[in-house]
């Protein structure tokens, strides 16, 4: 739901909630052609937990984000893997149910939240349902029910659906990849393609994607992506990869400066 400085005017003439609700909703309509591996948000309440304006303001006396859990957690931004589900070691499978939040009446009962574990410990991406704080009292100063809706759809949608029988998971940064997707010794390349949505300035996931042999589509149409028009585009190998180093694809990629959309 944000909004930067490069957005189209389209996106501009939208409130923040209409941003917000059309962003979840193309990450619904992502959900039902691909499986979510994991996302950053567990890691994202950890540390909205014991901030001054998030966890540890005092009840009902900072202002409502304009989307949130009912247990308190905002979740205005977070990122999200996927992976097509024919890739999977057991093949694709129906889409198992998403978890049951708690409601806001229960939160100002009792702490109560949903069936999660905490079964990693690294400071990114996790695969799983995240496990999200329970705040009591609430710390804002109101509580609206269209807003409230909107977080539990975002923590549905970023919900990780697949276990161990199915995937072997690696984590790197705000990423949680399924290596039964990459490919392998009797598995061509060519088969394998990786898709990255809101690229911004830099996009560690596709250029680590790309020394897998795996080829990348970068999409973003908030940013110019000016990193495309410099960075090794599968010309040579790249030996040093993090936030601060240069562009560097080992396998080729394709940059479109276009709009995702729930359609």
């Amino acid at each position: 739901g944000w909004l930067s400085a490069s957005a189209s005017e389209e996106r501009k003439s939208l409130s923040a909630k209409e941003r917000i609700a059309r962003d979840i909703g193309t990450l619904e309509a992502l959900g039902k052609y691909f499986r979510c591996t994991g996302s950053s948000m567990e890691v994202l309440a950890e540390e909205w937990s014991k901030r001054e304006d998030g966890g540890r303001c005092r009840p009902k006396s900072c202002p409502e984000p304009d989307a949130h859990t009912a247990t308190g957690f905002s979740v205005i931004q977070f990122a999200i893997s996927w992976v097509h589900p024919q890739l999977l070691k057991t093949g694709a499978k129906p889409l198992p149910p998403k978890p049951e939040l708690p409601t806001a009446g229960a939160v100002d009962e009792s702490q109560i939240s949903w069936s999660c574990t905490r079964a990693h410990g690294n400071r990114g991406s996790r695969p799983g349902v995240p496990c999200l704080p329970t705040i009591k009292p609430l710390p804002y100063q109101t509580q609206t029910k269209q807003r409230t809706e909107l977080g539990d759809r975002a923590v549905k949608a970023a919900s990780g659906v697949l276990f161990d029988q199915e995937c072997i998971f690696h984590m790197a940064g705000d990423s949680t990849w399924c290596l039964e997707a990459f490919p392998n010794e009797t598995s061509s390349s060519a088969k394998f393609i990786g898709l990255s949505y809101g690229v911004g300035a830099k996009d560690l996931w596709s250029e680590r994607i790309s020394q897998a042999k795996v080829r990348t589509r970068l999409y973003d149409c908030e940013a110019k992506m000016a990193f495309t028009s410099v960075a090794s585009n599968g010309t040579k190998l790249c030996n040093k990869l993090g936030p601060s180093s240069a562009p560097c694809y080992a396998t080729p990629f394709e940059a479109y400066h276009v709009c995702v959309g729930t359609q």
